[in-house]
């Protein structure tokens, strides 16, 4: 029996790293079969990658690494800094012990504290309903919060306390989709809808900011696809995502 790999990527990193170099997930399969050719991959197995459905086989990091220019400890997410190196049984010794980042998982961010959150995922509220609360992924370079369907410059005027608040946790009173009666959708109804409401089933916070959404068939009718060129097979409904209908969907 081999042994088993316990190096994972973290899918979050994945996608920063592929919207980053503005390619699609067709474009990184291709750009991994060309520097992979002894087992192709088809655009099925990013998505899952993305996703965090499935992780990335051991040998396709270091033609991940190459690619996108990155450390292994960056893509396993022990580091910030996409350049850095640790040594091999550094990395073995995080991954038994937990990782790091420990000490970040408090509540709310202090504007003092931000700059360590760095391609970190933060859960932005809203108190007063200003926006729509939701996951984002911070990016110091720019000073902005990356969610799925926009960019937010943090300013001076953004830390207002009565319109915003940053926390690492999501507060357990506040659910996107929190009414039980609303029953997400099988296949056959799926397929009888033109748009349809996703949240995913990972527990990866970052994959959920990339992924949750709205949805509509793409033009085969094999997946969903959203408005960013995003693509969920059909295969992955209520594994690794559940859909909602138009009608049942709501904003809090």
């Amino acid at each position: 029996m081999g042994l088993v790999n316990k190096e994972r990527i973290i899918p979050a990193r994945l996608v920063l790293l592929r919207r980053e170099k503005k390619i699609s997930q067709a474009e990184l399969t291709r750009e991994i079969n060309e520097r992979y050719s002894s087992d192709q991959i088809g655009i099925s197995t990013v998505s899952m990658w993305e996703t965090g459905r499935r992780p990335v086989s051991a040998k396709y990091m270091q033609v991940i690494m190459d690619y996108f220019k990155v450390s292994k400890a960056y893509l396993l997410g022990f580091t910030d800094d996409p350049k850095e190196e640790l040594p091999q049984k550094e990395i073995d010794n995080l991954i038994e012990t937990g990782g790091v980042g420990s000490e970040l998982d408090k509540a709310q961010i202090l504007p003092s504290d931000l700059f360590r959150f760095h391609l970190c995922p933060i859960y932005v509220e809203y108190p007063n309903l200003y926006s729509m609360n939701g996951w984002a992924i911070y990016d110091d370079k720019t000073s902005e919060l990356v969610f799925p369907d926009r960019r937010v410059k943090i300013t001076d005027s953004f830390w207002n306390s009565d319109k915003v608040r940053l926390c690492t946790l999501r507060q357990e009173y506040d659910t996107v989709y929190s009414d039980n009666s609303k029953k997400p959708l099988d296949l056959r109804r799926l397929m009888e809808q033109e748009s349809v409401l996703v949240k995913m089933t990972s527990p990866y916070v970052g994959v959920r900011s990339m992924y949750d959404g709205w949805y509509h068939h793409n033009e085969k009718k094999s997946a969903l696809i959203n408005n960013i060129g995003l693509v969920l097979p059909y295969e992955g409904l209520g594994i690794s995502y559940n859909a909602f209908s138009s009608g049942d969907a709501f904003i809090y």
